[in-house]
């Protein structure tokens, strides 16, 4: 009975949105967790290639080759809603309280993105490598397990993403996205309460605006000092060369909090037109960038617009009640973007898997649009099944625990600042 109460509430909370969040940008995170899926669906069975060499009509998938070729942003829509609710969670305590509760929040992340990180780091290292699957070499990106473990330290401290990115054997390669978000989690409550300090908010809009210019600045520096950069050799992966896309979503959030009705204001006074021109922006990333483009557009400016497109969506969906809101925010999103960090964890191996299999029954991978469709539907399927299961059984617990810990911290700082007399008084804080 236990048992049964215990995946009962788990389901509770997958499928039950909660009411204090914002539906519409859980809708987005479920839409770029989906994107995001389909694109490595379609690059790992053959259907993505170098654009610069796909001639209109020159290929035979080459429309689904130019549709898949800008679902790679998933991930950039992903740092803009992280920046957003991150900054604005940290932007409301120094504005309420004049306080930065950094060991609380380090406490809350912890527990919320270590153990399903490294519970899948480490089944993928001692479980799933030493098996030898031939799709999985692939993945591994080398057929020797000890060259593989001699770099797995680079997965547990987080720097995959410096450290042989990019076609380098790796435990979890695609962690590497994982990885500039906990650079950003440890750098922005420091550069924050920097910013606080100038007591003025014009100093700390400004602040904000040069966090988000400085990594448009690297990446054009790094372009003029080598034209011939190409994204997937390290620059794509780096957190200095992604930070801007975090940071646009921490300078709406300074926006909401600090400036809310001015900023609501200005964004119903344009309306639709917010979400208009975002959705215009993506595409034109999608359109004109890409992973494995060169030239000025894809190497320096794409994650900049891509990251001010995503930002008007979320002001359009803050703020403006129109079919772009509606859409992000039905309750069939919710589950997706629940468990949408254990998907990305685990996607790779289920679609890995789904390949093997393929192969041992066809004995070629022969792939048609038919099956990246089949393939796709699966991978959606098995992986949040596998995620489900993971958040029910590791996540939700150990977020419960960490939001208790933290909230304990909290309260003796809050004790020791003298902002409350007694720690019960955290109880209806």
């Amino acid at each position: 009975m236990a048992i049964r109460q215990f995946f009962k509430e788990g389901l509770r909370d997958i499928f039950v949105p909660v009411s204090s969040n914002f539906s519409g940008l859980d809708g987005l995170r479920g839409f770029a967790s989906c994107i995001v899926l389909f694109y490595h669906c379609a690059l790992f069975m053959g259907f993505i290639a170098d654009l610069n060499h796909i001639k209109p009509g020159g290929g035979q998938y080459e429309w689904i080759i130019r549709f898949c070729n800008g679902f790679w942003s998933g991930i950039d829509i992903f740092f803009v809603l992280s920046g957003f609710l991150i900054g604005r969670m940290l932007i409301r305590d120094l504005s309420t309280e004049r306080k930065m509760y950094y060991v609380p929040f380090l406490i809350r992340r912890s527990f919320r993105i270590f153990p399903a990180y490294y519970l899948v780091v480490t089944i993928s290292l001692f479980v799933i490598a030493p098996l030898g699957i031939p799709a999985f070499n692939f993945l591994y990106m080398t057929t020797d397990w000890n060259d593989l473990f001699s770099v797995s330290w680079a997965n547990y401290l987080y720097l995959v993403n410096y450290v042989r990115p990019g076609n380098q054997p790796s435990v979890l390669s695609w962690g590497w996205s994982l990885c500039v978000e906990e650079h950003f989690y440890i750098l922005l409550p420091p550069l924050l309460w920097l910013l606080y300090r100038f007591r003025s908010k014009s100093a700390g809009l400004i602040g904000l605006i040069l966090l988000v210019l400085i990594p448009l600045l690297s990446r054009g520096l790094q372009y003029l000092a080598d034209p011939s950069l190409r994204l997937l050799e390290g620059f794509y992966y780096y957190s200095h060369n992604r930070f801007d896309e975090l940071f646009v979503g921490v300078l709406i959030a300074y926006l909401y909090v600090i400036h809310r009705q001015g900023l609501e204001r200005v964004c119903k006074k344009f309306g639709g037109l917010l979400g208009v021109l975002g959705l215009c922006g993506a595409a034109s990333v999608w359109i004109y960038g890409g992973l494995t483009r060169g030239g000025a557009f894809p190497v320096v400016f794409q994650f900049s617009v891509m990251a001010y497109s995503t930002g008007l969506v979320l002001l359009n969906i803050l703020f403006v009640d129109n079919a772009i809101t509606r859409f992000f925010s039905h309750r069939y999103w919710y589950p997706l973007a629940r468990i949408s960090y254990g998907t990305y964890l685990v996607h790779m191996f289920v679609l890995f898997g789904l390949m093997q299999l393929f192969m041992n029954y066809f004995g070629h991978a022969n792939f048609t649009p038919v099956w990246l469709f089949v393939f796709y539907v699966l991978l959606l399927l098995i992986s949040s099944i596998i995620a489900g299961l993971m958040f029910i059984l590791v996540e939700a617990p150990l977020l419960n625990y960490g939001a208790k810990v933290a909230a304990k911290y909290r309260q003796k700082a809050k004790v020791r600042a003298g902002l409350i007399d007694r720690p019960t008084d955290l109880a209806s804080s």
